[in-house]
């Protein structure tokens, strides 16, 4: 009989530490998993930060361009005012949603389109700012340059800084 029990001892003793084994595989199979779902959530997490300040950038952009065009429409000097103040206030949020994108990690395909953009920025807001130059003139001559500054220089400009994204 004291046979029998050895044999029962050493293939229970042989069944939990395969067991134990088994759950500490489990364990640490699972630890790399969720590992690696966290890291997913975090990459996408900021990826759609990317996108949703992108987005913002787009959007802003696009709405100078139009209140541009709907400043040169207007003969109201004081309605001019307000909307190149706006275009101004639309500047800003440009900046600080730009400096927002930058602090984040970005991949080289990113850093290389805020070189463009770095580019490309300083020349729409000194086309803006000839806009109002010529706007405020409130000559049929300013006009005309105004609407030729829009079509020639700041819809293609604002394009490019669109395109950039």
């Amino acid at each position: 009989m004291p046979q029998v029990k050895t044999h029962s001892t050493k293939l229970l003793l042989i069944g939990y530490v395969a067991l134990a084994l088994l759950f500490s595989a489990l364990w640490y199979v699972d630890t790399q998993q969720i590992n690696k779902q966290h890291e997913l959530i975090n990459t996408t997490d900021l990826s759609a930060k990317k996108m949703a300040i992108i987005a913002d950038l787009i959007e802003i952009a696009r709405k100078r361009v139009r209140l541009s065009h709907e400043m040169i429409s207007y003969d109201d000097l004081f309605r001019k005012d307000e909307i190149y103040l706006t275009i101004e206030s639309l500047a800003g949020q440009f900046a600080v949603k730009l400096s927002a994108f930058k602090q984040m990690q970005l991949t080289s395909h990113e850093k290389e389109i805020l070189k463009k953009l770095d580019v490309i920025y300083p020349e729409v807001v000194e086309q803006l700012d000839n806009l109002y130059v010529h706007v405020l003139e409130e000559t049929d001559q300013g006009n005309i340059i105004a609407r030729n500054l829009i079509i020639q220089e700041i819809v293609p400009q604002q394009e490019r800084v669109v395109d950039c994204f």
